[in-house]
């Protein structure tokens, strides 16, 4: 008799897996002959040497330096070889190679509207343009100019819901991932998008998106956008999974403000950051809290001071220590509920602990943390009082619990 198998339910693995593999991946299996043709180095210098000592060029080396505007921008020769292209096209009786050579590079190039007016010029003078080219070159022949044409492509792809409808309309406009008009494509449809986020499947579908954008400064406006929307949130307990899921993403792409990711928050709207460091500081005191030391009590103490922290560590190999840091102190406590030290930053921090716990052994360092001469001040726990008692020795040095100066 055989037993009736259900399906099985994975997590999604995307989530888990390093970014730099899933393009690498999306790189072999996507790139294919729709993008551009590969010449030679040399073929091309060829070419770029001909045109630069005013030497007749030949069919192929038309059809070359289409393929590779950006060298011939990047050797300064693009007005003396965009009006020998309009005339080529006027003398020409078949090229599509060349027009196909010249849209690709065009969307490297898409803010040149010398480019965009040969390339209309080109798609006029065709009488027979190839079925893999018609939707691109159509488009192009109803844009008025370049930024008419980036509009019109924009309403395009923003008709997409899913990044397999994405892939397909690349595919159909020929335009390769790599190319900067796909780039600011994609970057405008995420603009758009950033602020709407309404459930899981959107929240997907924008990380699919920013997931095309390897210059993680491209993001930060979509970034900072996004992080403005909660500026007025005191607390992240009831936060929407898919929200939560675009915040962990702005982690894993900017890093921590505080540690390895400081110079990518720079230039930053400070309202943004102080958002950022709040969802931070809040998702650690409920971990370290909650998941490792399961005190609820002191979970829901700490959090209400989370507005004043930059910083919240955890310290497995110190007796479990938590360390919350301020910007003018840094106060300890352990998994294990015991006393708590407040020590003045320039005394103790979390670098100076990250520092000598690799120098010392744990009970050395352990010691420090508990180094009762040194410390601002040490409070106990007790049984019933130990919230107010500290809640009022806080108070002291200008730490209000958030929701407690209000009497709540």
């Amino acid at each position: 008799m055989g037993f009736l198998k259900m399906p099985l339910e994975l997590p999604q693995f995307r989530f888990y897996r390093p970014r730099q593999l899933k393009k690498l991946e999306e790189r072999i299996a996507g790139e294919d002959c729709i993008l551009e043709i590969s010449f030679a180095n040399d073929r091309i210098e060829k070419a770029l040497d001909k045109l630069r000592n005013g030497l007749p060029l030949a069919r192929k080396d038309y059809k070359i330096l289409c393929f590779h505007l950006e060298e011939v921008a990047a050797a300064g020769l693009l007005e003396i070889f965009i009006p020998q292209l309009s005339q080529f096209f006027n003398q020409a009786k078949y090229y599509q190679g060349h027009l196909k050579g010249l849209i690709v590079s065009y969307y490297d190039l898409f803010k040149n509207e010398s480019i965009f007016r040969v390339l209309q010029h080109a798609i006029r003078r065709s009488n027979n343009i190839k079925e893999g080219m018609q939707p691109a070159s159509d488009l192009l022949a109803r844009s008025s100019d370049g930024k008419i044409f980036l509009i019109n492509m924009y309403r395009e792809f923003n008709k997409c819901s899913s990044m397999e409808e994405i892939d397909e309309l690349s595919k159909l406009y020929l335009l390769g991932k790599n190319k900067n008009l796909y780039i600011a494509i994609i970057q405008l449809i995420i603009a758009g998008k950033i602020k709407q986020v309404d459930g899981i499947e959107l929240a997907e579908y924008l990380i699919g998106l920013m997931d095309e954008i390897n210059n993680t400064n491209i993001l930060k406006n979509s970034f900072e956008s996004f992080l403005l929307l909660f500026k007025d949130v005191e607390f992240f307990d009831n936060q929407k999974i898919y929200h939560e899921l675009i915040f962990e993403y702005i982690l894993e792409r900017m890093g921590d403000p505080f540690r390895g990711g400081r110079a990518r928050w720079m230039n930053m709207n400070q309202d943004a950051q102080d958002v950022f460091t709040l969802w931070q500081t809040q998702k650690n005191i409920k971990h370290f809290f909650g998941d490792i030391a399961g005190d609820y009590e002191r979970l829901q103490f700490w959090k209400q001071y989370s507005h004043y922290f930059l910083r919240v560590e955890y310290f497995p190999k110190l007796s479990g220590a938590i360390l919350m840091q301020s910007k003018d102190h840094m106060f300890v406590e352990f998994a294990e509920v015991g006393a708590m030290y407040m020590f003045r930053r320039e005394i103790q921090n979390v670098e100076m602990v990250g520092n000598y716990s690799k120098r010392y052994n744990s009970v050395d360092s352990v010691r420090k943390l508990r180094d009762r001469t040194g410390c601002t001040e040490r409070m106990i726990h007790t049984r019933y009082q130990w919230q107010s008692n500290f809640r009022n020795t806080l108070a002291i040095y200008g730490y209000i619990a958030r929701g407690w100066a209000n009497g709540n």
